[in-house]
């Protein structure tokens, strides 16, 4: 039987970026000093944030849960509130929210749920058929992903949670850096890290990524370790995503040369300050339609919303406005 390097217990697990097998007891001691250390050094929660928790019920961010309710629940001045979207996805998103309402309850967090349905007027499941129809050839993740920003990041402002936590892991913002990269979109670029956004200007709650240097299944293992309950499914649209492809480049670069995906965020954050640099003073705009922030005329939930109202595709290369820090 493998040991632990560290202590010579049965070994769980093995990080081949690090060289080292962990135990049970010195895996989770990792995992948690890393996730500390990064929230401490960024500065992300201070003493008088209203916390929102993007909660989806899936391994990373019922990691997060847990994580922040053991590290900040009953800590003055800070407060914390789950969010969980419903973007209707049939035999998907039902279960993985009943998931989430149990684990707030066993936790004593307040669980907030809004909905595409609600929102919008349809699912996404819906918002798919209509859009499919209409001749729209974009991956759904695409437009998905807008909506579900926009209904968390109002849920967000509505509960006056000064900031919103996702659960992008090491291997999200990996991919993300990527596909920017390969996109030339220097602007989306400078929008990511750590903590991302305007803070809470007009209306918008700046965003914060805890298990941001927390590999994919590193975050698996702990909630696997901790015996925590989680919705195993996955979306049925993932796999028609750029992002697909992206992640599967990155694993197989990962798995011919360990620490990749680290190598590519932290020499990201190193350009960071000068992404941002060139960025400054540029101030997003109002959309015209709704009022919320966005680099153009309309936001892209607007767009997406005439789309399906008048049946007119806009193509690609036209869709140029990018709702900030959305």
């Amino acid at each position: 039987m493998v040991k632990c390097t560290a202590c010579r217990r049965p070994a769980v697990a093995y990080l081949r970026y690090a060289g080292h097998y962990f135990c049970k007891k010195h895996f989770l001691s990792l995992y948690w000093r890393r996730v500390k250390r990064h929230i401490y050094r960024t500065g992300m929660i201070q003493k008088g944030d209203t916390v929102g928790i993007a909660a989806s019920g899936g391994k990373d961010s019922t990691a997060l849960l847990y994580v922040l309710s053991k590290m900040f629940k009953g800590w003055p001045g800070v407060k914390l509130v789950a969010i969980s979207a419903d973007e209707g996805a049939k035999g998907y998103r039902s279960e993985s929210v009943k998931v989430v309402g149990k684990h707030c309850k066993r936790l004593g967090i307040r669980h907030e749920i809004v909905s595409f349905k609600k929102e919008f007027g349809m699912p996404i499941d819906k918002v798919v058929r209509v859009l499919r129809r209409k001749g729209e050839t974009k991956g759904v993740c695409s437009f998905c992903g807008v909506l579900r920003r926009y209904i968390l990041n109002k849920a967000a402002r509505r509960l006056g949670c000064t900031k919103l936590a996702t659960a992008h892991n090491l291997d999200d913002e990996a991919q993300s850096i990527l596909m920017n990269f390969m996109r030339g979109q220097t602007d989306r670029m400078a929008r990511l890290g750590p903590v991302t956004g305007v803070s809470r200007q007009d209306g918008f709650v700046q965003r914060i990524k805890p298990l941001r240097k927390i590999p994919e299944k590193e975050n698996a293992l702990f909630v696997l370790l901790n015996n925590i309950e989680i919705e195993k499914g996955s979306c049925p649209y993932r796999g028609e995503a750029f992002r697909g492809d992206v992640r599967k480049l990155l694993n197989i670069m990962e798995s011919k040369h360990a620490g990749t995906k680290f190598t590519i965020v932290e020499t990201f954050d190193k350009l960071l300050p000068a992404l941002k640099e060139k960025q400054k003073g540029e101030k997003p705009n109002k959309c015209g339609m709704c009022g919320e922030l966005t680099s153009g005329h309309t936001c892209k939930v607007c767009q997406i919303l005439e789309m399906i109202k008048s049946g007119k595709v806009v193509s690609k290369r036209k869709r140029g406005s990018k709702a900030a820090g959305r």
